[in-house]
């Protein structure tokens, strides 16, 4: 079995999954994100809704789901409870995406579109984590767009630091462009505070969450759960994360951030200030990034189909 399989996850779905956590036998679990992975799979194998004589399939079920007929049974009777799936030893019928969306009261219509393979070891209920991490960033990146163009001084000041920092005036309205040159504008501020230092702040144009920030959207009890998850996702190669520390080279302020200094260049008692060190060490939240080799050719598309909306809520408008 070498073919991919192509499969849709709704944001709202991922976004409700995550953090549906209960405890057993003094460990948290999550048997619903586990039981989801196996619903949208069977998504995939249907057109009709109707899996006839699903036994006599069990042997290439249980592969593509990458799981045992224990495990497998056990999910089919959670998908039930939960109103998503009916079954009988002779046919399963899984509810349609509208069915879904009301069921579990989210939108099931804007999805990240996955390409997954049935022989290798990246779990949906992985990616389920993944479209939620992407989700959340697209929000952040839609508040930050907002925050500059809805705020007419804010819009005119940054217009002009963007210009001043050498961008294609072509592409001043493109969210995404706007964007990453938002964060290059505000990495080269710490470094050395520009005129817009406080609004630089302010907008805080990095999408990225700590791991206090995940654990609370996902409830875990310790954010080490979230550091776990991140080396799982990362080994999956489903995620990228990059390491990111700005040094200063005078004493920037960002009371918003975990700002470090430099071992050598703490504050000296009795130094007149004039000869204190300065230098000090912005420290940027684990810089994420969703692996989606088969989306390259169309990074740029406009996502009016809500199959993927990385940049769909920007607008600069």
């Amino acid at each position: 079995m070498s073919e991919r399989l192509t499969i849709h996850i709704p944001y709202d779905l991922a976004r409700l999954a995550v953090w549906q956590r209960k405890t057993v036998t003094h460990y948290q679990t999550n048997s619903i994100i586990k039981a989801l992975d196996t619903w949208l799979v069977l998504k995939h194998e249907t057109r009709s809704g109707w899996l006839q004589n699903w036994n006599q399939q069990k042997d290439y079920l249980l592969k593509i789901c990458k799981i045992g007929e224990s495990v497998f049974r056990t999910r089919l009777r959670i998908l039930q409870d939960l109103q998503l799936i009916k079954y009988s030893r002779h046919s399963i019928k899984v509810c349609s995406w509208d069915q879904l969306g009301t069921t579990l009261e989210i939108n099931p219509h804007s999805k990240l579109t996955v390409q997954y393979d049935p022989n290798d070891n990246k779990r949906i209920q992985d990616w389920i984590i993944a479209a939620e991490i992407k989700d959340n960033q697209s929000r952040q990146s839609y508040m930050i767009i907002k925050k500059v163009y809805e705020n007419p001084v804010h819009k005119n000041a940054v217009t002009r630091a963007l210009i001043r920092a050498g961008a294609d005036k072509a592409r001043i309205k493109d969210p995404v462009y706007v964007l990453t040159m938002l964060k290059a504008i505000y990495l080269a501020d710490f470094v050395q505070a520009s005129e817009i230092h406080s609004l630089m702040i302010e907008i805080r144009p990095d999408t990225n969450r700590g791991v206090k920030g995940m654990a609370d959207a996902w409830k875990f009890k310790d954010p080490c759960s979230v550091s776990y998850w991140k080396k799982v996702l990362q080994r999956s190669g489903i995620i990228d994360i990059a390491k990111l520390q700005v040094q200063s080279q005078e004493r920037v302020r960002n009371e918003s951030c975990h700002v470090l200094w430099l071992p050598k260049c703490k504050p000296r008692k009795g130094m007149p200030p004039q000869n204190q060190p300065k230098q000090t060490v912005l420290c940027l939240c684990d810089q994420i990034t969703i692996l989606e080799p088969w989306s390259l050719k169309t990074i740029c598309k406009d996502y009016t189909d809500n199959e993927d909306r990385s940049n769909s809520n920007l607008s600069a408008n």
